[in-house]
């Protein structure tokens, strides 16, 4: 018997262990989830708009983005994600998109 409860214990140790080192933050899901939404809708959404499909600000991603990418906040925390992560480039504060200076502002990364 006491061989059975060590091995169940070794196995649940093990899940325990690989679903741990398996955990992705809210934070990377929420960037996960803006980062198909830039590119399944983005460029799509932008042309209907007459935006300029290569680059984001914040207020776009709350106007038009998923559902759940309401919060400025949130959404500037997933934008600063994914360009840590090389999927955007932030630019210059004050650069020129869709006509006006913006004081935050991404460009996307084509590839």
């Amino acid at each position: 018997m006491s061989g059975a409860i060590e091995l169940a214990s070794w196995y649940l140790s093990e899940a325990m262990r690989l679903t741990g080192a398996a955990a992705v933050s809210r934070e990377e899901q929420e960037a996960d989830e803006l980062r198909r939404w830039i590119c399944e809708r983005w460029a799509t959404l932008a042309a209907a708009n007459k935006l300029d499909t290569l680059h984001l600000i914040p207020s776009y991603v709350t106007s038009y983005g998923p559902a759940s990418m309401r919060s400025t906040a949130k959404v500037k925390a997933a934008l600063a994600e994914l360009a840590r992560l090389g999927w955007l480039v932030k630019l210059e504060p004050n650069s020129i998109v869709d006509g006006k200076p913006r004081r935050l502002a991404y460009r996307i990364v084509d590839g």
